[in-house]
């Protein structure tokens, strides 16, 4: 089942793709969805080291190095400070609704076996989720800047992340829709999630 709608990952990358000066926009859309999926099945997967803290920070460098791929995609160039600070800014958002689920599950880890597995599945598809919907978010801030025609400076990006990062009930929606749809196969256009 796809998430169909303005906060569809498939959508917003096609959303994205129009604005670029490409051949091909479909083409585009799915190689930028696809690099968001790739890096939220890294960050899931990142959940099952079993160092503490090592997950998140895997989720967070991930995070960012998705930017810079899908600003490779769009022939966008910025610098690599202003994407740690908005990974960091976006993720500061998204991830924590982690940390009220990370305690809970945390709890439930104490259960030998079972509960080990079942906290790490849970927590595997919470940032799974979280990163897809960094990735929307960052997207949907570039479109903005771009429709806006405004010049690409590190600024006007920072401005256009932190005004889809401040509107609380969109992050929700963002949330809420890729939550519903986790698919670690992603084989169905990239979007099945």
């Amino acid at each position: 089942m796809s998430i169909q709608g303005k906060f569809s990952l498939i959508e917003t990358a096609l959303e994205l793709a129009q604005f670029l000066d490409k051949a091909s926009e479909k083409a585009i859309s799915k190689e930028l969805s696809e690099v968001v999926n790739l890096h939220a099945k890294i960050a899931a997967a990142s959940i099952w080291i079993p160092v503490p803290g090592v997950a998140i920070a895997v989720a967070f460098a991930n995070t960012w190095k998705m930017y810079a791929r899908i600003n490779k995609v769009a022939g966008i160039s910025f610098s690599k400070n202003l994407l740690k600070s908005i990974a960091a800014g976006i993720g500061a958002t998204l991830f924590s609704n982690l940390l009220s689920i990370g305690v809970a599950e945390t709890i439930k880890a104490v259960i030998p076996g079972l509960g080990t597995v079942f906290t790490g599945l849970t927590m595997s598809a919470s940032i799974y989720t979280s990163v897809i919907a960094a990735g929307v978010v960052y997207m949907k801030a570039l479109t903005a800047l771009l429709n806006q025609e405004s010049e690409l400076t590190d600024v006007n990006l920072q401005q256009a992340v932190d005004s889809i990062v401040n509107d609380k009930s969109q992050i929700q929606e963002i949330l809420d829709a890729h939550k519903k749809h986790q698919d670690f196969k992603g084989s169905r256009e990239t979007d099945s999630l």
